[in-house]
């Protein structure tokens, strides 16, 4: 991550729409710290290995460890394995 602009890597290159089940509502996710909130506050409901995955790529973002694109991969393989449905959202500027 750039310290100079500590937002230059964490931004997906493309936005993920997430959809609870049994919920009327979404969730955009666009960014690494958009991702690591979404999965601290649904961790008990969804708890497995992907998502402890997706959680720990989130951190390694903040070590140069990993990326956005790899938050990103993991965190919709932790979603396919909770039973929420992702879509891929482009946002124009």
């Amino acid at each position: 991550m750039n310290p100079a602009n500590p937002s230059e890597h964490t931004h997906f290159g493309t936005s993920v729409t997430v959809v609870i089940p049994g919920r009327p509502w979404f969730h955009l996710i666009s960014s690494v710290e958009e991702a690591d909130r979404f999965l601290f506050e649904n961790w008990g409901s969804y708890d497995s290995e992907q998502w402890m995955e997706a959680m720990d790529q989130c951190a390694k973002v903040t070590t140069g460890n990993a990326n956005a694109e790899d938050v990103r991969t993991a965190f919709i393989a932790a979603m396919d394995n909770a039973g929420m449905e992702t879509t891929s959202v482009t946002l124009l500027p």
